[in-house]
């Protein structure tokens, strides 16, 4: 699934190529400075891909008691849970 897209230059970085990762960019990668990458170099281009998790740290700003205070079986839509078929659940006959 693609999050975003952005047109860049690739540029000279010492004796090397860079390619400078905007804010946005980095935060929807879960990027951050020191995060282990692969780059992948194909036919058509260059992907980089996180390699183990990421260490950003995420302060949700509501508490579990805060996201249940709430919560019933009508603002939860219990009422609209589908029931699998036997079929789905592989029971059934194929």
């Amino acid at each position: 699934m693609i999050l975003a897209k952005q047109k860049m230059t690739i540029q000279k970085w010492g004796d090397c190529l860079g390619l400078r990762i905007s804010k946005p960019l980095g935060e929807l990668a879960l990027f951050e400075p020191e995060t282990p990458v692969l780059v992948q170099v194909t036919t058509e281009g260059m992907t980089i891909k996180r390699l183990s998790g990421f260490k950003k740290n995420f302060i949700n700003p509501f508490s579990e008691a805060d996201l249940v205070n709430e919560l019933s079986p009508y603002t939860a839509h219990a009422d609209e849970l589908v029931v699998p078929l036997t079929s789905e659940l592989g029971e059934g006959d194929e």
